[in-house]
């Protein structure tokens, strides 16, 4: 979910209206977003957090691309993180 911020300091900020960032049919942990700001890693697991299967993926952060597997096979690849 997208929860914008509106207002100002001296108005004073309020919460916006919230929508859905992106739809998948995996659950999705742990997000960060890259130093630019134009894409978002995060942890993926198809079985709804039911053991340790999880992977890696990334989407631009604009929604322009689909969601992306990074890492592939079995395993419990968690918490991206993105390194200069």
């Amino acid at each position: 979910m997208i929860l914008p911020v509106e207002g100002s300091e001296t108005e004073g900020w309020r919460p916006g209206q919230p929508s859905v960032f992106f739809r998948s049919a995996v659950s999705e942990v742990n997000p960060a977003f890259s130093p630019d700001g134009r894409w978002l890693a995060l942890s993926i697991s198809p079985r709804h957090h039911e053991g340790e299967d999880w992977g890696l993926a990334v989407v631009a952060a604009d929604g322009s691309q689909p969601l992306r597997n990074v890492t592939t096979g079995p395993g419990n690849d968690r918490l991206p993180d993105w390194r200069p």
